[in-house]
């Protein structure tokens, strides 16, 4: 706003005329009829001391190269048009816009340039809070990630994963009374799923490798 603000100050009066020095011609001199742009008739009453106007840009930002900042001193020469009233505003607010652009400039190169900087070489890490010896399962208003999905006219979801290595069940967030988990896990769903997953326990135990065939994700939790 303050850099549009000192090109709008630096642009009045917006009609591109500039006055010049010399007296109209003796044609001109009396009362003349014109039209307005709502083709309205006035009339227009020129006397001899009347002076030409000649057409000027007062459009900075038209200028070539481009007035920046916009100030007084870059009206073309034989075409000033501001007052000594608009010239210290419009220089007032060149100077100011110069301020707001530094201030930008800066800001936006700090949060880019240095913040990216400082956490490349420096550690900007604070920890909040301080350490307990309250265990994660011990929270009961914190639940695991436990992989379901959500079906409409299911009260809850469902199960998409193996469970059995899950040792507080109070993990998965919520519980639907005298039913167990495994009702709401579609794994149990497919053929054979209980003797696969059976078999998996049984081969990765034998097996450091575990190299069998997984079905679904995994849920497993080693608590103290």
């Amino acid at each position: 706003y303050g850099i549009f603000g000192s090109y709008h100050w630096a642009g009045f009066p917006f009609d591109n005329s500039c006055v010049t020095t010399e007296v109209i011609s003796e044609e001109y001199i009396g009362t003349h009829n014109a039209i307005t742009a709502g083709d309205e008739e006035v009339k227009i009453t020129l006397s001899a001391d009347n002076v030409n106007m000649k057409f000027c840009s007062q459009d900075m930002m038209r200028f070539s190269p481009i007035a920046f900042p916009a100030l007084s001193r870059y009206q073309k020469e034989g075409e000033e048009y501001m007052t000594l009233e608009q010239e210290r505003i419009v220089n007032l607010y060149g100077w100011l816009s110069i301020a707001i652009l530094a201030v930008t400039a800066i800001t936006f190169l700090r949060r880019l340039v240095f913040n990216g900087l400082r956490n490349l070489f420096c550690h900007t890490y604070k920890p909040r809070g301080e350490a307990t010896d309250i265990g994660f399962s011990e929270v009961r208003e914190i639940f695991g990630y436990i992989p379901s999905i959500q079906v409409r006219g299911f009260q809850y979801p469902l199960l998409t994963c193996d469970l059995s290595g899950l040792k507080h069940t109070g993990l998965i967030g919520w519980k639907d009374p005298g039913v167990p988990y495994s009702e709401h896990n579609i794994i149990y769903d497919l053929p054979k799923a209980d003797e696969t997953l059976v078999t998996y326990e049984e081969e990765k135990s034998e097996s450091a490798e575990g190299d069998c065939t997984k079905l679904f994700s995994i849920v497993k939790e080693w608590a103290d």
